[in-house]
């Protein structure tokens, strides 16, 4: 007599599992792409674009400048210390960026953090890392330090790296024991404002009197130095 209540009790719990497990793969499925996508956006070379751009110049205060003050033009980098198209920017572009442009005082370099901390574990502590560095007028010295061996940079790595950099060590350990991450934060949350999804992402533009960037390019991603050069050369050639 009871046989058949059963049955349907059964039959509307396999429903309901059914539709969980539905629900649960499209969930999985949604958070695999969006890593996906991530994953692409930090590795991806890059083209530059126009769409974007920012409205309203870009303050640099505060920033990471490498560059003789009288450059008219600047090249303004949000990155990570733990991305891998950062670093092969870093090794591979800059040091012709710096020879053709930077040393001659013809381009600033303007670095600041945008530290992707969902794909990249170490990224935060390798940030404050080099802005505790720059605190001791060794920034540059620390960058080139850290992207050079970006698979070390454990607590006991960036400690060697800040040796290796020249850094005071104590006023060093001082400076990561403070709120030094607090603007970091703040960095990275400008670099949000600004529609920023991945690293490298970098805007070219010439200086104000006022020391604000007024972009007229934007790269998404590590642009070749080819690339870069030509629309630095249009630009400087235009000014």
């Amino acid at each position: 007599m009871n046989s058949i209540p059963n049955v349907a009790k059964i039959q509307r719990i396999r429903t309901w599992l059914d539709v969980t497990a539905t629900l649960a793969m499209i969930v999985a499925s949604v958070a695999v792409v969006f890593s996906i996508v991530v994953w692409y956006v930090n590795r991806r070379p890059s083209s530059p674009i126009n769409e974007m751009v920012p409205a309203e110049p870009i303050s640099i205060g505060g920033a990471a400048v490498e560059g003789v003050p009288k450059a008219t033009l600047a090249l303004v980098e949000y990155g990570d210390f733990q991305c891998p198209a950062c670093g092969d920017f870093a090794r591979q572009v800059l040091p012709r960026v710096r020879e053709k442009y930077i040393q001659p005082g013809r381009v600033l370099h303007v670095f600041r953090n945008f530290p992707v901390v969902s794909l990249h574990p170490f990224a935060f502590q390798a940030a404050k890392a080099a802005v505790c560095a720059g605190r001791d007028g060794k920034f540059w010295q620390m960058h080139d330090q850290l992207y050079r061996r970006q698979d070390l940079l454990d607590e006991k790595s960036l400690q060697n790296a800040a040796v290796a950099a020249g850094v005071d060590s104590a006023r060093w350990q001082a400076c990561l024991a403070g709120d030094v991450g607090t603007g970091i934060q703040a960095e990275a949350g400008v670099g949000m404002a600004l529609a920023i999804a991945g690293t490298p992402t970098f805007f070219v533009g010439p200086v104000g009197n006022d020391g604000r960037v007024t972009a007229v390019r934007r790269f998404n991603g590590s642009p070749s130095f080819e690339m870069l050069s030509s629309v630095l050369d249009d630009l400087l050639k235009a000014q």
